[in-house]
């Protein structure tokens, strides 16, 4: 990008910093959304790959999914509050990712993680963990424990075709 807005937000301007000294060749769009609502959009293209984010004031950034044509009323799919974060998935987007889907190797290295240093929270060694990651058929206590290792917590939703709810566990 040649240029900043001069009234670019803080994490916006480190988010493209950062992203322009990690990866030569991107491009970088940014244009500045609502008046009222502050948010600006960051489309951002590679030969592997391209990406739209939206960040605003209360959310932080969100990540879409990448469609043909524009969709009216699109949601993000991945939201991320800070700016490191959200630099370190869209570069694992850009060298080869589908948005809205992560792997347990890019979830530990999207929180800077070795394998190592992972083994040690769960307390395991760390082939234990290369071997997780490698696993399609996960029980979903070890999903669960992992999660929590990295921070956080499992959200799973179910969709049909005229609902989505959030399913809950035990009782």
């Amino acid at each position: 990008m040649e240029s900043m807005p001069s009234d670019l937000p803080r994490p916006v301007r480190q988010f493209i910093e950062g992203l322009e000294a990690m990866m030569q060749r991107v491009v970088v769009e940014v244009e500045k959304g609502g008046a009222k609502a502050g948010n600006w959009w960051v489309d951002l293209g590679t030969t592997t790959g391209h990406l739209t984010v939206e960040w605003s004031p209360q959310r932080g950034f969100g990540l879409y999914e990448q469609t043909e044509e524009p969709v009216f009323g699109a949601q993000p799919l991945e939201f991320f509050s800070e700016p490191a974060l959200m630099l370190r998935r869209a570069t694992q987007l850009l060298d080869d990712g589908q948005v809205g889907s992560i792997g347990l190797r890019e979830l530990r290295e999207l929180h800077s993680l070795s394998q190592a240093e992972l083994a040690k929270r769960l307390g395991v060694q760390q082939a234990a963990v290369s071997r997780v990651e490698r696993r399609s058929d996960l029980h979903l206590d070890t999903l669960t424990t992992i999660v929590e290792a990295l921070g956080g917590t499992l959200d799973m939703r179910v969709k049909f075709a005229n609902c989505e709810v959030p399913l809950r566990f035990g009782k």
